[in-house]
């Protein structure tokens, strides 16, 4: 019987081996694609992991929560150093404890203290909006469920354009509402999946799909100018002065251009003239309008009297 056994083993042995000299490898764990990429956040005992298949992403973490002036949970997450956009729907979490979240997440750093803005499905707590407004400050929640969404599947959109972050959610990916964002200031910030087990003894396993990311480039400031009238014109009420603007933006387009009069008094009861040059470098302004999903430019030139 023992040399059965032995028998057995050998040719087990030889067959992997045979394998490996085939060149076939065995299956591999779960690998993000690019530009994603996942890491730890705060300092939790067991190590997270990420991963994307077939569309799905996975993503295990433990960590003690993420709330309060700290957090501790695993991060797959894009970098966007301009404008961008990322879309997810939440699937589900398994964990054990009612407040375990898996959800989509935008943070100022990676740092444990990030200001960030986030929508959480948990195991007994439904689905929740959640929020540190600044760098090691008090983290705020609240419940979804009033406005429609009660859990997964939770439906996510988040956008950064300039220095405005502008959020979406829905409980069915029909009817959408917005809150949180707000004026995030320019330079890097981080969009992604996070997932928290509210214990540092036990992973949590958030799943998401029909996940979307752009990462776009430095965006190109308007240009607006007025070339009509022409520099040095001058005009006496009353009169009917024709005008001409033109308008580029070549990332979104401009929407409105509304021109002001600089100075105390009308137009009409004053000699005026319009330098076009002034108006389009030195009172020239382009705005952002974060409750639409697509950004939307105004752009605004005041005439100066004389």
């Amino acid at each position: 019987m023992r040399a059965q056994l032995l028998a057995v083993l050998v040719r087990v042995c030889v067959i992997v081996a045979a394998v490996v000299a085939a060149g076939v490898a065995p299956v591999s764990a779960q690998v993000l694609p690019a530009p994603w990429t996942s890491a730890d956040v705060g300092p939790v005992r067991l190590a997270g992991s990420a991963g994307e298949q077939d569309g799905t992403f996975t993503v295990t973490g433990s960590g003690a929560d993420i709330w309060s002036s700290a957090d501790q949970f695993h991060f797959a997450y894009v970098e966007l150093p301009y404008d961008g956009y990322l879309e997810a729907r939440v699937t589900g979490i398994d964990g054990t404890q009612a407040w375990a979240k898996a959800g989509v997440m935008i943070r100022q750093s990676l740092a444990a203290n990030s200001r960030h803005d986030s929508f959480f499905v948990t195991p007994g707590n439904g689905a929740v909006y959640q929020r540190r407004y600044e760098t090691g400050g008090p983290s705020f929640s609240n419940s979804l469920a009033p406005f429609g969404a009660t859990g997964a599947p939770l439906y996510v959109r988040i956008y950064r354009q300039s220095q405005f972050v502008s959020l979406q959610y829905s409980g069915d990916g029909v009817n959408w509402a917005g809150t949180g964002g707000g004026d995030w200031g320019l330079g890097t910030v981080y969009v992604g999946l996070g997932v928290t087990s509210h214990t540092n003894t036990q992973r949590a396993t958030g799943t998401f799909d029909n996940v979307r990311v752009e990462v776009r480039p430095q965006n190109t400031p308007s240009e607006v100018a007025i070339t009509q009238p022409a520099e040095g014109d001058v005009f006496f009420a009353p009169a009917t002065v024709p005008i001409t603007v033109t308008a580029h933006d070549p990332d979104y387009g401009i929407e409105e251009v509304n021109l002001r009069r600089a100075g105390p008094r009308p137009i009409a009861r004053r000699r005026a003239s319009y330098r076009r040059a002034r108006i389009a470098s030195a009172r020239a302004s382009s705005t952002i309008r974060t409750a639409s999903p697509t950004r939307r430019r105004s752009a605004s030139a005041s005439p100066t009297g004389r």
